[in-house]
């Protein structure tokens, strides 16, 4: 981010093709998969921590939004050298309707490849637009506007902006009825565009009606309305605002999740930002931290999946040797793993003076995932998360499951988180006995 990024985004004031971005991709995930297989989609790792992403980069969206930076300075009428340059590059009439409007990027011409790919990003943030949807086309500027044609093309017409009409509200008075073509007359609109005003109505009711439209929206800034409700300003956002708003154009639940939502239906009934958010409120160790984000996106190499990569000739679990290894099994199910969990209930109970049987999903997710995190499940939930390194631990360099292990694992995490010293202490009686 801070050496190479800032290099990639000087560089886009340059065309930036397909093959380029994918040469700069392919570079980027290589670091972060060390070279490997991609374990989670670039969809997924781009999105926000709550969303199940690891806030990766998106060279496509940086150039996305570097370019956005000329359409807001065009807009907010900054006197730069370049804006003569585009005008007679982009061959259209008004250029600042052409950029607030819903165009069809086919019948704009363009002489230059920088521009094309300008008005190619717009064009395509604008088929995401909530408010650019034929059912709003009241709200819309007439202009360049592919949904309003007469003969088949698309409006321009200076006297009818001179006279401000600008929208299609503008044709109407606020009953919704059709101001009188004499009142635009007297506004400066020639006579002889009867007929051209004529075809603006029809197309603008033929939508409407379709549509049944009847809501008015008054807001007169450029806007582009994600699925989230989130609005990017072109006229006055920031790069980074709409940086993390494009990004949430594709968000989406990860495919991981989607798959336990079939082993635990609850998760369909909560919010899922509980979830990736658990792990960062209750530890600041990355390497659990890491662990269970390999557990919530489902690619642990555990014996189950290395089987099916035909990494291991046998899928049982390593600790029963009986049972399919795969991630509800190691952490929750497999009868060794069950004595430790049972012995960590018994400490916490007495620590919290609070009964506790832990389910699968609280071992898989964390402790009360479905509401906000309470206080007290921080600290449950940080020795649920460190049990389960601990277990992961132990499977990876063959060890048994032991008690007096899980202390000593317990007193170097208590090096440097000192909330674990108590539970230490009460785990200890347990060895003891």
């Amino acid at each position: 981010k801070s050496l190479v990024i800032s290099h990639v985004s000087y560089l886009s004031l340059l065309p930036f093709s397909d093959d380029f971005i994918k040469k700069i991709e392919q570079i980027i995930y290589e670091f972060l998969w060390n070279g490997k297989t991609h374990k989670v989609k670039k969809s997924v790792i781009t999105q926000e921590f709550q969303s199940g992403g690891h806030k990766m980069i998106d060279i496509r969206t940086i150039n996305t939004v570097q370019k956005l930076k000329l359409i807001k300075l065009y807009i907010n009428n900054h006197n730069c050298q370049w804006i003569p340059i585009c005008e007679q590059l982009i061959n259209v009439k008004n250029h600042m309707f052409l950029f607030l409007g819903n165009f069809n990027l086919s019948e704009i011409q363009c002489h230059s490849e920088f521009y094309k790919e300008l008005l190619t990003i717009l064009h395509s943030l604008n088929s995401k637009n909530l408010n650019l949807k034929r059912e709003n086309i009241y709200d819309q500027y007439i202009y360049y506007n592919k949904h309003i044609t007469v003969d088949n093309k698309t409006i321009y017409e200076p006297e009818f902006i001179n006279a401000g009409i600008w929208r299609g509200r503008d044709l109407f008075d606020s009953k919704g009825n059709v101001i009188e073509f004499n009142t635009l007359v007297k506004r400066g609109i020639s006579k002889s565009k009867h007929i051209l005003w004529q075809g603006i109505i029809a197309a603008i009711k033929r939508i409407m009606c379709n549509n049944k439209l009847t809501k008015i929206n008054n807001d007169s800034n450029m806007e582009i309305k994600l699925p989230t409700n989130d609005i990017i300003h072109l006229s006055n956002s920031t790069s980074k605002d709409n940086y993390n708003k494009i990004i949430k154009l594709s968000c989406e639940i990860p495919p991981a999740i989607r798959k336990y939502m079939i082993t635990f239906p609850e998760l369909r009934r909560i919010d899922l930002e509980n979830i990736f958010l658990l792990p960062r409120m209750s530890t600041t160790n990355n390497y659990i931290k890491d662990l269970q984000f390999q557990v919530l996106h489902r690619y642990l190499p555990t014996n189950y999946l290395l089987y099916k990569m035909n990494k291991v000739d046998s899928l049982r679990c390593s600790f029963c040797e009986i049972h399919t290894e795969n991630i509800p099994h190691i952490f929750y199910y497999c009868v060794h793993v069950q004595t430790i969990w049972k012995d960590i209930c018994g400490v916490l109970e007495r620590l919290c003076s609070r009964k506790l049987t832990f389910k699968c999903q609280d071992v898989i997710f964390g402790l009360g995932f479905e509401h906000k995190l309470r206080k007290e499940n921080i600290l449950i939930n940080n020795i649920i998360l460190n049990v389960k390194a601990y277990i992961w631990d132990s499977r990876k360099y063959n060890s048994a499951l032991r008690i007096d292990r899980l202390v000593n694992w317990f007193e170097n995490a208590a090096l440097v988180d000192k909330t674990l010293l108590e539970f230490i202490q009460e785990l200890k009686t347990i060895v003891h006995s």
